[in-house]
């Protein structure tokens, strides 16, 4: 039999209101930046492919994007500037950054190829704050921030002026606004790795290559996508007996899709209107695949956040409370607390996860310890039940 006319009708008006909201889509603006070819410290070899491989990604998955490689300080601020003028008002901007960094004084500095620095100081005005470019895009109400920073590397200035400026290696904890995501290729005092043996020819580093793929897979929202990242970067790295980490900070809250599932119109059956590709199960099942082998409470306490009645909560609150039990403190008669003195080195537990530190002084039941590592000189006082001797 025909389709009657006013079932055809109705399948005709849906397909019409599909293609007027397709006429204004989502503004979606991407910087890339790849620096590598540094004129006074030590050069780079796949900084740019990677950050040019990104790039070509995003525009595929409908992003304006704004490739650049071997940027002057000049270069990168006008870049920067131009991003943040085409994101403002409501635009989702993605910005991956691959290059030297460092961080010094709580601050983390993205390096252009022009770079000459005598001391930390100089940082300030020879480099770029990446602070600064997270309150350029707050200050531009953008809807939603993503940077990817591939700089965990080693400080390039001990090898250039004979001298340390900044931390040895790695990033300091951003403060992203809200509505930001923040992710490093690798964790504090860990190096991302370029390759994976002196066999290995891929023109991209681990990071990036874990990362393209991800951005073409769809219906997985922007929180999934980073955590299994950092998921695959991690065994790959552990298969050559390396730790790469990637640490993620996300302030962001609502749900981003580099590509969402597919939606389509059967006039047969109108108005039916196909799910997304990936269902709430299947999403579920892909984070929990995602964090299943991890050795991170926070990842279970996040899984347990968005799904608190899911098919493994029972399993996440059991490797929660496994965690607590190999954290915790020796109970009296079992050994006793162990008690630390100025100046030993301990590890502090900060939402979740250990940090290296070292005890300045004791104050009655409290310790007053110093962050170390990360140059933010942040000091603190904490209970017995956070602390413990340094691993």
């Amino acid at each position: 039999m025909g389709i009657s006319l006013s079932r055809l009708f109705f399948a005709l008006i849906l397909v019409l209101l599909a293609t007027a909201a397709g006429a204004a889509p989502e503004k979606r603006v991407a910087l890339v930046i790849g620096n590598d070819r540094y004129q006074d410290v030590p050069r780079l070899e796949k900084a740019a492919n990677d950050a040019r491989a990104v790039g070509q990604q995003l525009q595929q998955v409908g992003f304006e994007v704004l490739s650049y490689s071997n940027l002057s300080r000049r270069e990168m601020n006008q870049a920067i500037g131009q991003f943040v003028d085409k994101v403002a008002g409501g635009g989702v901007g993605v910005f991956f950054y691959a290059g030297h960094g460092v961080q010094a004084g709580g601050s983390n500095f993205l390096l252009p190829v022009d770079i000459k620095v005598k001391n930390e100081q100089d940082l300030v005005d020879e480099a770029v704050d990446m602070q600064r470019v997270l309150e350029r895009l707050a200050d531009a109400k953008a809807k939603l921030s993503l940077l990817v920073i591939d700089a965990c590397r080693d400080n390039p200035f001990k090898k250039a002026y004979g001298r340390s400026i900044g931390a040895t290696r790695g990033l300091a904890i951003p403060q992203a606004p809200s509505g930001t995501l923040v992710v490093y290729s690798a964790g504090i005092g860990q190096q991302a790795l370029d390759k994976l043996s002196d066999n290995d020819n891929n023109p991209n580093g681990l990071f990036t290559r874990e990362f393209l793929p991800l951005i073409a897979a769809p219906g997985l929202r922007l929180d999934e996508t980073v955590r299994k990242l950092r998921s695959s970067v991690i065994a790959k790295a552990k298969s050559v007996g390396h730790d790469q980490n990637p640490a993620i900070y996300d302030q962001t809250d609502g749900d981003f899709y580099f590509i969402s599932g597919p939606v389509t119109v059967n006039i047969q059956n109108a108005p039916a209107v196909a799910a997304p590709a990936l269902g709430r199960e299947a999403v579920e099942l892909e984070f929990w695949s995602s964090i299943k082998s991890s050795n991170d409470k926070t990842d279970f306490e996040e899984y347990l956040r968005k799904y608190p009645n899911g098919s493994f909560a029972g399993i996440a609150k059991n490797r929660i409370k496994t965690f607590a039990a190999a954290t915790a403190p020796p109970a009296a008669g079992e050994g006793g607390a162990m008690e630390f003195v100025a100046g030993d080195p301990v590890d502090v537990e900060w939402k979740g996860s250990w940090w290296p530190a070292s005890v300045l002084e004791i104050r009655k039941d409290k310790y007053k310890i110093h962050y170390d590592g990360y140059g933010n000189e942040w000091d603190e006082f904490v209970g017995r039940s956070r602390i413990r001797a340094r691993k």
